[in-house]
Formats: C-alpha cells, structure tokens, sequence
C-alpha cells in the first residue's frame, strides 16, 4: 500500500481542497503515513498570498523534501501560479499542477496502467509523471465543475468547511489573488445542497461556507460596479435552501465583503437562529484616503453604518475584522482613523498584519514606505485593543447559557455561536462527553 503526506498551508479554501485530495487518495488505495514515517508521495497545497506564506511554502517544500527524499513530491495551490523566479531555488524533482484538473491527472497518472496496479488499486511500480514547466498557459484549466467532486466528510474536523465559490477579480492593491486564481466560478445550488446533505450525514453539525469572494458566488464577476442590481441578490436565498437541511445545528459564512451585508441578508439571519450571528467583514484600514489607494469598494462611514445595523437588527453579533497596519503612505492621522473604527465597532477578534509589499501587486510599488519600527508601534497597539476589545465581548455574555459543538474532551472545550473558545471542564456531563457533541453551558467566567 501506498503511504502519502498533505501539507496545508494558508486559507480555508485550501483547507478544503486538501480534504478533497485526500479523499481521492483513500479511495484509490492509499494511506496516510505515520507520524515520522516516510511517504511515498508528498502533496504540498501552497500559499503566496502574502511574501510569508510564499516563503513559508518554500520552507515547507525543502523539510519535506528532505523528509521523504525518495517521495514522489507534487507542489499543487497558488505558489504553482507564482512568477518562476519565487520557486527557482525548490528541488527539481517536484512535479507542479497548475490547477485542480491537471493535480487530478497527475494523481491519476500514479495508479498507472490496470494490469500493473496492486489488487487495492495503486501502481506496483515507482511513480514517474512527465514533469511540465508549472507556468505553462496550456496546463492551466478553468473549470466549470470541481474536478475532484464533493466531499462525504471533513476528516477529523467537528466543523466542516464547503467550498462554494473560487476566484476574485476584484485587484486590490496589495492582493496577488485576482493574478493566481482569476477565474470566478460557483457552486451549483444543486451540487453545494447535496455536499452539505453527505456532511451532515458524516455527523458535521456545523457547515463552514467557504470561498475566494463569497459574496461573489452566483455572479461572474465580484466588480460591484458591473453587477446588475436590478437582479436578486442570488446569495440570501441559498443560505435559506441550507439552513432549512434537518440536522444542521449551525451554518457560519468564513468571510464576507462589507458590502455583502444587505438588509436581505440580515433578514436571513433573523430568521434562522442557526445561522450564527458571526460575521468576518475585512476593514483593512479605518481611512478613506488608505481604502482608496487599498482599491477597497466601500468607505470607513459605510463599514461603519453596516455595523451599526448588524448590531441594531442582530442580537450582540459577533464582528470579526482583518487590518492591513504601515500600508504604503498611512499617516499618524490614518492610523488614528482605524484605531477609533475599532474603537466604535468593538470588534469580537481583530487580526492584525502588518503591511509586507507583495512582489508584483501595486502596493509593492506604492510610496512613501512606513518605517519597519513604526508598523511594528501600530500593530502592537492594535493587538493591545484587540485583546481589550475580545473581552469586553465576551464579558457581556457572563452568567448567560450559550451552545458550544465540543472540538475536544479533555479537557472538555468548544466553540460557541459567536466563535468565541468556551472552557467546559467545570460542567456536569452525566456521560463522558463526545467530540462533535452539542451541549448547552452557563458562563460563569
């Protein structure tokens, strides 16, 4: 039996392409290897977003290489659409899939011929793929199905993640995304409702939905200024399609846009109670000036205004954030700007990055730099709020019965509706408790 490796790197759609590949291996024999055991072949699902996780993803290339030097070693996700020069220096036996499909063909080129495969189905003989150059127009599909199809279960996962939506053509300035995966595509309502139908069925009691632009999913393009707003919004009602599967004790969006947030969406969320009353809204920056050289399609009043409404129309929702600190020419005043944002949304968790120029993005180019010393002053005062602010959340939520899915037993622990983590060791479980258990905790602390 074929023994194989996945290593993840970067976000939840990642995520869920690993959990597909993985699936496809199971099913045509192979086997996960040991902790410390050699594989036989390394899948590694790469991230470039930012210049880290580029050079975290080479790191990760060169240990398991190293690792498993007589693996057969494939480099699949967005690095394998990064310029040549960022991968020019990784082992030259790596085999590159450019994309879904050609990563599909790769693997299925590895059972080899029938007549040569092992009665579980793998190839009796070394693996050997005509390695491409992972830059090659020809290789790259873009598809109108998910190649590698639906997934029954998120192996070893309480929350399950479904990938609805890909691609973003939106070129915020400092985003590499709309040059690496600049194909939108969705989900068929069809498909994604059978998906979360087999999860549900595997014991997933909450569905993660999951997707490059999620707002974008239904539409051909995630440029607000092209939509056709005479359309229905094609998001609200799926979500209602998905709420209403028996079973599904929670369903929570990864990441929306500002602008995604209709009052039709809100009235989604008042509708179902489990649709969780937690939203990711990226603010970035609390600047206009910086929002407009960021190329973001909102102003700081309309972030502003759409949080005020959540909180309004919603019960204490929980609004999580990502800011971008020391972008390209951000003034004293500009930080400040963000700060009280911050300040008046009272976010539940910020994450905060501090800016590094992403080579070929517009950013990179963009003057005046910030000075390393004082992004690193700015992100240290926004993490100090950050902390200040997640518990003033959490605070109000003190003496209250909240429904936490159980991720662990020992101790006992999970996450709540409104994602925050819930210590359950002091709780009096009549039975051992289960991991994927629902149960119903009183905050005492």
């Amino acid at each position: 039996m074929k023994h194989f490796i996945i290593h993840t790197l970067g976000c939840k759609v990642n995520q869920y392409e690993s959990c597909q590949i993985e699936q496809w291996l199971r099913s045509h024999g192979f086997c996960p290897a040991s902790p410390g055991s050699p594989a036989d072949l390394v899948v590694i699902n790469t991230c470039c977003v930012t210049q880290t996780a580029a050079s975290k993803s080479r790191q990760a290339v060169r240990k398991l290489h190293k690792q498993n030097p007589s693996a057969f070693l494939i480099l699949t996700g967005c690095l394998s659409a990064a310029p040549v020069e960022e991968t020019a220096d990784l082992p030259k036996t790596a085999v590159w899939a450019a994309d879904k499909h050609q990563l599909l063909d790769i693997l299925r080129s590895l059972l080899g011929p029938s007549e040569d495969r092992e009665p579980n189905g793998t190839s009796k003989a070394p693996f050997s793929y005509k390695i491409k150059h992972k830059n090659d127009p020809d290789t790259q599909q873009f598809p109108s199905i998910d190649p590698f199809g639906p997934l029954n279960s998120f192996s070893g996962q309480t929350r399950a993640f479904l990938k609805i939506q890909d691609g973003c053509d939106v070129c915020c300035t400092y985003c590499i995304v709309p040059k690496i995966r600049k194909k939108l595509w969705s989900k068929p309502a069809d498909a994604i409702l059978n998906e979360a139908k087999a999860l549900l069925a595997a014991g997933h009691k909450e569905i993660v939905l999951t997707g490059i632009f999620l707002g974008a999913w239904g539409r051909n393009t995630a440029r607000r200024k092209n939509w056709d707003l005479s359309q229905p919004n094609p998001l609200p009602p799926l979500l209602k399609k998905i709420l209403r599967l028996p079973n599904l004790e929670r369903l929570r969006l990864s990441s929306l846009e500002p602008a995604d947030v209709t009052d039709e969406l809100i009235e989604v969320y008042q509708q179902y109670p489990n649709l969780v009353p937690h939203l990711h809204l990226p603010l970035q920056s609390g600047s206009d000036r910086i929002l407009k050289r960021m190329a973001r399609q909102y102003t700081s009043e309309e972030y502003l205004n759409i949080c005020r409404k959540l909180q309004e129309w919603l019960d204490r929702p929980a609004i999580t954030t990502d800011i971008i600190v020391g972008f390209p020419g951000e003034s004293e005043e500009d930080f400040e700007k963000t700060v009280e944002i911050c300040r008046q949304v009272g976010f539940a968790k910020m994450h905060v990055f501090p800016f590094s120029p992403r080579k070929d993005t517009a950013a990179a180019r963009m003057k005046p730099p910030v000075p390393a010393a004082v992004i690193r002053r700015r992100a240290e005062r926004l993490q100090e709020l950050d902390t200040l602010l997640q518990e003033q959340f959490r605070r109000q939520f003190i003496g209250q019965t909240v429904r936490v899915i159980l991720e662990q037993t020992n101790p006992p622990a999970g996450r709540c509706d409104r994602y925050f983590m819930v210590d359950c060791s002091a709780a009096d479980f009549p039975e051992p408790p289960i991991q994927g258990q629902v149960v119903s905790i009183r905050l005492t602390r």
